[in-house]
């Protein structure tokens, strides 16, 4: 029994690490698209033939999914269990303090195995969402980059 316990706090703390590297992933994202946006709309020149305009608009909204994928990313959907958990914050936020406590102090050691993997789950399909996220953003990432590139050679 200690042995699982002591396994499914160790793939809890994987899990939590996965959900850190997602949200960096996500934040250096977001810088990169910041910079490339700006030098989208430096490099900008209305006076350029309509297809190079019309790509450099095309960039910048590739650049703008990025950047909306990246802040959903930093902002997830949370889907708390449906049974009150207390390793999860929003289900320890419905009780009292008093019957949180009265709770904790009543947990057997199943109750908190059964609690530890029911968080584990929910934070596995978190982190999941959110590296889905990551690619989507970098995928318009790089198509804007490309597009930024083929219009600045047909300027």
């Amino acid at each position: 029994m200690e042995n699982r316990f002591a396994l499914g706090l160790e793939l809890l703390h994987h899990v939590e690490n996965q959900l850190l590297r997602a949200d960096n992933k996500a934040q250096y994202t977001l810088v990169v698209d910041a910079l490339l946006l700006v030098g989208v709309a430096l490099t900008t020149s209305p006076s350029g033939s309509p297809a190079h305009v019309m790509l450099m608009m095309l960039a910048a909204a590739a650049l703008l999914a990025s950047i909306f994928f990246c802040l959903a990313v930093v902002m997830p959907k949370l889907n708390p269990p449906a049974a009150v958990n207390l390793f999860y914050f929003s289900s320890i936020l419905t009780l009292s303090e008093e019957d949180f406590v009265a709770r904790f102090r009543a947990l057997q050691a199943p109750d908190v195995e059964a609690m530890l993997l029911s968080e584990l789950y929910v934070l596995s399909a978190i982190t999941q969402g959110k590296f889905l996220k990551i690619r989507r953003s970098h995928l318009a990432l790089y198509v804007g980059l490309g597009l930024w590139a083929i219009a600045y050679l047909l300027r």
